[in-house]
Parts: C-alpha cells; structure tokens; sequence
C-alpha cells in the first residue's frame, strides 16, 4: 500500500463535500428572480370594474325581469322551529329565572347563541333555545 493513497471512501466524502460547496456558492451568488410588481396589479385591477363604466340602466332592468326571494326566510329555513307544547318529561314552569324562559308551556335554556341554530337548538325570536329536561325520579325505598 502506498502511503500516498487515500481510502476511497474519503476520497468520495471529499468530492461530495466540494461538490456541495460549488452548488451553494453557485446559489449563493447568482440574484434570485424578483416578480414584477405591475403583474400582481394587473391581476388586481382586472377583477375591478371600473368607477367611471355606467352600466346604462341595464342593472335596474336586469334585477326587474327575475324574481327575488323575499327578505324574511321561514323559520323552517333557518333551523328547527320552536314545538307547540312542551317534550315529554320537559320541565314545566315555574323556570328558574336567571338561566330558564319560559316558551309554549315547557322550560328552555336561553338564548344559547344566535340564530340560525342548526340540528342541535330551537330557533326563537332570533335566539337559540335547548329543552330543559328532568331527571326521572330516583326511587324513595329500597327493595325487598
């Protein structure tokens, strides 16, 4: 073995080590490309119409030939609608006074959010109620 010669594992590890500073001296003294701003504000303005284009009346006509949805939607849109009587089991009045109101005979927490409630609450007067409901009676004896 020579002494001159190198193992050939070092001498990869050294042409890696070269290699990588070649490529991050390369990255780091080439300029990187800046975007031109005027596209992003092209982009922008495109998306704009105009202050200055009048439309000619075309809007007033357009809106008057389609039928419009009214403006208040029912409550059945909007979430589950309050029952007219109380759940089973449902507490009746009196409610407690701070946390309870009383609606259509029965005991409901609320207003627990706002309207619209979804699957989980009852919409009413733009509030969002639960049922209260007891717990059933635990028995007063014991068993034989």
């Amino acid at each position: 073995m020579n002494p001159f010669t190198a193992p050939t594992w070092l001498s990869t590890l050294g042409a890696a080590v070269v290699g990588g500073l070649i490529v991050f001296a390369f990255l780091k003294t080439t300029p990187s490309p800046q975007p031109d701003p005027s596209y992003f504000l092209a982009d922008h303005q495109r998306h704009q119409p105009s202050p200055e284009a009048p439309d000619g009346g075309v809007a007033e006509e357009a809106l008057a030939s389609v039928e419009m949805p009214s403006a208040s939607a029912p409550a059945s849109m909007l979430g589950m609608p309050m029952p007219p009587e109380p759940y089973p089991r449902q507490k009746r009045p009196p409610c407690e006074p701070k946390t309870q109101k009383a609606i259509n005979g029965g005991c409901w927490f609320g207003p627990a959010g706002r309207s619209p409630c979804g699957a989980e609450a009852f919409d009413h007067e733009g509030g969002c109620y639960l049922p209260v409901i007891m717990s059933p009676r635990r028995p007063t004896s014991d068993e034989p």
